[in-house]
């Protein structure tokens, strides 16, 4: 399945499965804090959570087994201790794995990580 983002579908260009127009849900909408955002600083932003959606749509399929399986394990919300036992791993191996993760998804953080793909998923079930 593939949708398109708002630009690309005035030049037909497919993508990485982002829904059109927005590639993740109105709750989850930039703001600045204390700050109102201008139409044109959402769009920007916007932008660039699609474009990083993209990224990280793409370069899934790079995550080895043992990544793929920890990546799995933190979109069903499970804690460092749950994995580390599930996987019967120590820390510092977790640890490795979490960085070979966010450098070939590029993210910096598990949040950022569950966001993207939970915008990925949404995207999906529209």
């Amino acid at each position: 399945m593939s949708y398109q983002t708002q630009s690309a579908a005035s030049d037909n260009r497919e993508h990485s499965p982002i829904a059109e127009p927005s590639c993740f849900p109105v709750s989850s909408q930039p703001t600045l804090a204390g700050h109102d955002v201008t139409t044109e600083d959402a769009h920007t932003e916007e932008a660039a959570f699609c474009e990083q959606c993209e990224y990280f749509a793409s370069h899934l399929s790079t995550l080895t087994n043992t990544e793929h399986m920890i990546y799995q394990l933190y979109l069903d919300v499970k804690g460092t201790k749950e994995i580390m036992q599930e996987m019967n791993i120590k820390e510092n191996t977790l640890k490795f794995h979490n960085k070979n993760i966010y450098s070939k998804l590029g993210v910096s953080s598990r949040k950022q990580l569950i966001q993207i793909a939970s915008a990925l998923q949404a995207s999906k079930n529209t």
